[in-house]
């Protein structure tokens, strides 16, 4: 084993974890040559109703909404950082739109098919082998390697923290009668860095820059005056 990494999921969101299940199926038992590219995308495939996956949770500007295939960003980003921990190449990663519950910021990896990938290269004389593990509320997904390929030490960290500012929009709609506040939040910039050490003491380092996009505070009010005039038919 080069490396592994696991993460966790709610089994009780069953149309979640049945699309984490298809992802991870998709994944395990995959053989990357020598110096070949890992696709997320071209081995799980486009994520459509009819290969299988069903609506569940997907973050769009800064909510929850049913998606087709929701979920399997969690296997693109647990895979990402087996790739990190054993050595591989990172080719293409790109970071969620804001945080995400089940892996720490800056360690995550988005896909979504067409347009976000995730890929990495086997840097190796010898061929390696992806093991995708479910088991009740964990997803464990392995690297399989020769023992001479095993980096003696992989360090990560996440550092360099920064903040956009978010901005607050206030609206106007005619149909309301009270003010409505929808929350939002600053953005987060950070840097995650890896360090290689081999078993002959050369070190090799790489980094990662992660941005997560502010959401702005939209103020919904109802036209001018109307608060009052509720106000003041109140005994």
């Amino acid at each position: 084993v080069l490396a592994s990494y696991t993460t966790e999921y709610d089994p009780s969101n069953e149309s979640r974890t049945h699309n984490i299940q298809l992802a991870s199926d998709k994944i395990n038992g995959t053989l990357i040559k020598p110096g070949a590219q890992f696709s997320f995308n071209d081995v799980v495939g486009e994520r459509t109703a009819e290969a299988g996956y069903d609506d569940a949770p997907v973050m769009i500007d800064g909510k929850l909404v049913p998606g087709i295939g929701g979920g399997i960003c969690q296997v693109s980003s647990t895979i990402f950082n087996t790739a990190l921990l054993s050595g591989m190449n990172i080719i293409e990663r790109t970071p969620h739109f804001e945080p995400v519950g089940y892996i720490q910021a800056g360690r995550d990896a988005t896909v979504a098919w067409g347009y976000l990938d995730f890929k990495f290269r086997n840097p190796y004389q010898q061929s390696i082998y992806i093991l995708s593990i479910m088991n009740n509320g964990t997803l464990t997904i392995y690297i399989i390697g020769t023992a001479q390929d095993k980096p003696k030490n992989v360090s990560i960290s996440v550092g360099d923290y920064g903040e956009i500012p978010n901005k607050t929009i206030t609206k106007v709609d005619p149909s309301l009668k009270e003010k409505e506040v929808q929350e939002g939040h600053v953005g987060l910039t950070m840097n995650t860095y890896r360090t290689i050490t081999y078993g002959n003491w050369v070190t090799q380092t790489d980094s990662f820059e992660s941005v997560y996009d502010p959401v702005d505070t939209i103020i919904t009010m109802p036209p001018e005056g109307t608060t009052k005039k509720a106000d003041k038919k109140k005994p």
